[in-house]
């Protein structure tokens, strides 16, 4: 027996998060997906005038459908469902916001490039995240607390801790804007940030290291929710990186730069992931990395020459194979993290 279905319906029924997908907003073509699978036999193409369906045997619909999203791929690639550097480019007025951000930077030495933009590196354009900051920039821009008439210093301030220290919201008013803007968003704020040595961040997200090589100097810092900071400089002092991962739902206030002429590619490292390079002019390297649970930024640098820091193409390459970024998928699944002063040994 046969059952008419609409391919449409097809596409509800099967979510391409089940192979591991993540689909931009765009449309899908369904022409091409209806030849992909008339190809692969056991099709019918029913006469329909308004709407075009598909006569499937039933035990054909899941295999058929799953089987064109991996052609699909096959074709399309990369281009189509991973996210790239210009989809985190956030706009002018939430850089020129005068609030203290995070730094991002794999070296604080002042680097004035020739022409640049700043990222998120808390969500892509239309994410709930990326949104938040950049209305949260705005607003913090547009309504600067007049820290002399309080008499606000580093001693006092109004609002809890964490809103004042992490998100520069120091008095009520600006708690509530924050507050109102968060509930937005449908994310939560962080409570805690720790600071914490390599061994302790392992320690508390329940993982074996997930960078390898040997750091002369590494530290970083990590929040309740498990979005954490991590900075390291090798033994031969050639290689420094930032990685900031950021856990989707929570709200951090962390940026960085990119060049305009940057390079860009998909790169297969050594633990079977694909990730996004970016190249600066050989100035600094970049990786994006997506997981279900979280956004992953690192930049790095291999030394510095005539004061400039310099990386190539190979340099960056071989950097991102000594981070496990299929451990960090597993790691970041989706799962929530809770995680406190105590949990710091």
């Amino acid at each position: 027996m046969k059952k008419t279905l609409q391919i449409t319906d097809l596409i509800d029924d099967i979510c391409p998060d089940e192979y591991g997908l993540r689909m931009k907003p765009a449309p899908v073509d369904m022409d091409h997906i209806r030849d992909i699978i008339r190809e692969q036999g056991g099709v019918d193409i029913a006469p329909v005038r308004k709407k075009r369906a598909l006569r499937l045997s039933r035990p054909f619909v899941r295999a058929a459908i799953a089987a064109a999203f991996v052609v699909l791929l096959s074709v399309t690639a990369y281009a189509v469902y991973q996210l790239r550097m210009a989809d985190y480019v956030i706009t002018p007025q939430a850089v020129e916001t005068t609030a203290p951000m995070e730094s991002a930077d794999a070296s604080e030495q002042p680097v004035t490039p020739k022409s640049s933009a700043g990222i998120s590196l808390v969500g892509y354009q239309g994410s709930p995240e990326y949104e938040a900051y950049v209305e949260w920039s705005r607003w913090l821009k547009d309504n600067p607390a007049d820290l002399n008439a309080l008499g606000v210093n580093d001693l006092w301030h109004e609002t809890p801790d964490n809103y004042y220290q992490l998100y520069s919201a120091v008095t009520q008013e600006q708690a509530d804007k924050l507050d109102e803007i968060i509930a937005e968003h449908g994310l939560e704020l962080h409570t805690l940030r720790m600071m914490t040595t390599p061994e302790q961040l392992f320690s508390v997200l329940g993982t074996e290291p997930f960078v390898s090589g040997e750091y002369a100097v590494m530290g970083g810092y990590i929040y309740n929710d498990g979005t954490f900071k991590l900075d390291g400089s090798n033994i031969d002092g050639s290689i420094s990186f930032s990685m900031f991962t950021s856990v989707k739902g929570a709200f951090s206030m962390i940026e960085s730069t990119v060049d305009s002429d940057y390079e860009e590619w998909e790169y297969v490292t050594s633990s079977g992931t694909a990730v996004d390079l970016i190249l600066e002019g050989s100035r600094f390297g970049n990786i994006l990395f997506e997981t279900e649970g979280a956004y992953i930024y690192v930049r790095a640098a291999n030394g510095w020459i005539g004061g400039v820091p310099h990386i190539e193409r190979e340099e960056l390459e071989a950097f991102a194979d000594t981070i496990d970024f299929s451990a960090l998928a597993s790691l970041y699944d989706g799962h929530t993290f809770d995680i406190g002063m105590d949990d710091i040994h």
